[in-house]
């Protein structure tokens, strides 16, 4: 099943384990919304990108991993670090990340587009595997045991059946790996060019090389005396390729979809006479905690065909599906389309008397 369709029926499926609420006063009215939404993972539409890791692996078994891979608090360079750990097999403290630095990491772009743990993610499994296969070659041909039967310990490669073993320092004092990835060619879409679809010259063009797909159900509440609506839970099905580090992602999925709420129902940019208005984060309206619903989220996992281990970004995606479907759920609660943001209460209110006229 495609990975869309996939968020879709995961979604569903925590819904029906839901029981709806019932209003909590007489003018309330109880309403649930669906939306999905894609996320296009990289720039794509044809503009060149690549990335590249850098591995050193010392002989007292310490590892520096250096990537361009800029950390906003999303968890990205524990994602990288984690791809080692998995692919060589060593506990955490053994990797020190460094990065990004422009003198000593490869040259990657910006960290936008959720094409991070893509990009870089992809060229780190393939550095890692690069050095596994040299190094446990080497040490198998040594010790004449096959390079699968192999473990990176401390120092030292080992065979744990045989308890054979070769000292990293015995095939050298440093070992330096990089790769480069660079994904496949995307296409752009032209403004003014006819579709060709159906016709004998047509080409389907990937405009990306990956995306990244959300669906949401959202429950609110709707006062329908003051048109004041609250949000109060939210199913968020999210489409993560390959699940890197699970409690990162429930956090970018409770932060995404916080994001969401703020948008739909209470966040504005007020400019006046060319003047800004909102400048403050309190003018803004940001959601408050008191703003918090219930947050449901569910990880969907499709492995990704392009990246070695399936895993690809995905934290921009679960903001995207919160505001349609809030949007469903006030229509399904009071039968009001709100089709500009914020829906804030004079809003709602103001259309359900027209509605009602």
């Amino acid at each position: 099943m495609a990975a869309e369709k996939e968020t879709v029926v995961a979604a569903r499926e925590a819904f029906e384990k839901l029981e709806l609420p019932k209003p909590s006063e007489p003018n309330k009215r109880i309403g649930w919304g669906v939306a999905s939404a894609v996320k296009n993972v990289g720039f794509g539409h044809g503009v060149p990108e690549s990335a590249g890791t850098i591995i050193e692996l010392d002989s007292a078994g310490n590892i520096t991993l250096k990537v361009s891979h800029h950390e906003y608090g999303q968890g990205g360079l524990a994602g990288e670090a984690k791809l080692v750990v998995d692919e060589l097999g060593v506990p955490f403290d053994r990797i020190k990340v460094v990065g990004p630095d422009t003198f000593q990491t490869v040259k990657t772009g910006p960290t936008t587009a959720s094409r991070q743990t893509f990009l870089t993610g992809t060229a780190t499994v393939m550095t890692a595997r690069a050095l596994k296969a040299e190094l446990f070659g080497r040490a198998a041909e040594i010790i004449d045991v096959s390079p699968e039967d192999l473990r990176l310990e401390g120092d030292a490669i080992v065979a744990p059946e045989s308890g054979k073993q070769v000292k990293l320092s015995q095939l050298g004092e440093k070992f330096v790996f990089k790769k480069v990835y660079t994904p496949p060619q995307t296409m752009p879409f032209l403004e003014d060019e006819k579709s060709h679809y159906g016709e004998p010259d047509f080409k389907s063009r990937m405009t990306h090389y990956a995306y990244a797909f959300n669906t949401q159900v959202a429950v609110v509440e709707v006062d329908v005396v003051t048109g004041e609506v609250k949000v109060l839970t939210v199913i968020s099905a999210n489409d993560v390729g390959k699940a890197l580090n699970p409690p990162i992602i429930e956090g970018q999925i409770h932060g995404g979809v916080m994001q969401g709420i703020g948008s739909a129902l209470k966040e504005e940019f007020v400019i006046k006479e060319g003047w800004n208005q909102s400048d403050s984060l309190h003018k803004v309206h940001l959601p408050m905690v008191e703003d918090m619903p219930e947050i449901i989220p569910v990880v969907v996992e499709v492995p990704h065909p392009f990246m070695p281990v399936g895993v690809k970004g995905f934290a921009e995606a679960p903001s995207m599906a919160t505001c349609p479907a809030v949007m469903n759920a006030i229509y399904d609660a009071v039968g009001v389309r709100i089709t500009s943001l914020p829906a804030k209460k004079e809003k709602v209110l103001a259309a359900s008397k027209e509605k009602n006229k």
